[in-house]
């Protein structure tokens, strides 16, 4: 059998790749609260279109509190006020973390609640409960009931491409299930293809999938601004990079043509910053005083993970390391953190970080406010300005034995090791 062509080859590839992008996009069926079903390619509001876009809610409660005694309760809350720089009382400390109706019978407030947040391609199906409460199903089988408020992923109108009818707007309110399932390898209709490149930083370069303005996410997508000569709306598809220049930014097009624009959120200091996902998942949000060139390169370049690579949902497992003795086995960060599939979260800088913490190899706490995350990829990241990172973690929890965990506070921690 004689070989293809050099050409023919290449282009082989590069088909191979444009189909591996359908499967990356967000795939599934919607049914109405009058049984009306509409199956295809799904958007998430004006925003989450790909399986590694990320679902935000707020978990109703924190059961992993009743693992902590009285006594760690207390510190906790001590701990917790003293971070958030409140004076403490020993008759006030207890009200914070939960409030008694009697001297008996202990009731949590929500303040140890956390946000949930993980990949779309995670989830099996969401069942609205009301306007802003849904019960998420995971493809492994794991149940949670969780909140949207201060979040916009509940209560979002859906978009579906459905085979027959093309797109329709579904409001939330119409919304009684939606099932997530495998994408097809090749899409009759798709709402776009991936805005794909690097961006650089004043702390050096970023590659992946783009969502500028924490909004535009597809080639399809329109980049805003003003010309001299009037206002300007240019699809990402024909844009080759965007560098800020000046209080506005310079446009060159894949034809060579520069321009600059002003004028526009899009492509000025109002701009909200530009989130980098890796294709393992990892997110950067780069501020735009951070930022200074993107450069796009072609909807092929890399495979978007499909809805089959999030089927492993594991448990946390860890050895961790604290006041010199060493513990293994689950491990719940945060004090509600338990599976790998949640994130781990920080800043550098003004750059922010969140990690799936399956793609972390470990995590050494350099002070109470800062620790270094070492990737399974090999890069190292200093964290810091958050509650994973800081002072407001609220501890962790290993389980050397199936229901007897050993509570440790953060500031006891040295080092975490991920198996």
């Amino acid at each position: 059998m004689r070989p293809l062509p050099a050409f023919l080859f290449l282009l082989s590839i590069l088909s191979t790749r444009l189909a591996a992008q359908d499967e990356g996009f967000i795939y599934g069926k919607i049914t109405t609260s009058d049984q009306k079903v509409y199956e295809g390619p799904i958007r998430w509001g004006n925003e989450e279109v790909y399986w590694v876009d990320v679902f935000n809610a707020s978990k109703e409660d924190n059961n992993n509190l009743r693992y902590l005694s009285q006594e760690q309760k207390d510190k906790l809350n001590e701990r917790t006020m003293r971070a958030n720089g409140w004076n403490t009382t020993a008759s006030g400390n207890r009200n914070f973390l939960f409030w008694k109706s009697d001297c008996n019978n202990v009731s949590y407030s929500n303040d140890y609640t956390h946000q949930f947040s993980c990949s779309f391609g995670e989830i099996k199906s969401i069942r609205p409960r009301s306007s802003h409460e849904v019960e998420v199903v995971m493809q492994g089988g794991l149940t949670f009931q969780v909140e949207g408020q201060g979040y916009n992923d509940i209560g979002a109108k859906l978009k579906v491409l459905d085979k027959e009818i093309g797109e329709i707007e579904i409001n939330w309110s119409r919304v009684d299930l939606v099932e997530f399932k495998s994408t097809p390898s090749k899409l009759a209709k798709k709402f776009g293809d991936p805005i794909y490149g690097t961006v650089q930083t004043y702390g050096g370069s970023l590659t992946g999938y783009i969502q500028w303005d924490h909004d535009e996410r597809l080639t399809s997508d329109k980049l805003d601004g003003n010309m001299e000569d009037g206002k300007a709306s240019i699809a990402f598809e024909n844009i080759k990079s965007i560098e800020r220049f000046s209080g506005r930014s310079k446009v060159v097009l894949q034809s060579g043509r520069e321009m600059e624009l002003s004028s526009s959120n899009d492509v000025n200091s109002e701009n909200r910053g530009i989130i980098i996902t890796d294709e393992n998942g990892t997110i950067t949000d780069v501020p735009w005083s951070e930022f200074k060139k993107l450069t796009l390169a072609g909807a092929g370049s890399k495979s978007l993970k499909k809805y089959d690579d999030f089927k492993a949902q594991k448990e946390i497992s860890a050895i961790v390391t604290a006041n010199g003795k060493t513990l293994t086995g689950k491990t719940i960060l945060d004090l509600d953190e338990e599976y790998e599939f949640e994130l781990f979260q920080g800043k550098d800088g003004d750059v922010e970080y969140s990690i799936p913490v399956r793609n972390i190899r470990k995590i050494e706490v350099k002070s109470p406010k800062s620790v270094d995350v070492t990737l399974k990829m090999g890069k190292t990241i200093t964290l810091k300005g958050s509650q994973d990172a800081g002072e407001l973690n609220q501890g962790i929890l290993v389980f050397t034995s199936k229901n007897e965990p050993t509570y440790i506070p953060w500031s006891e921690v040295s080092n975490i090791q991920f198996n």
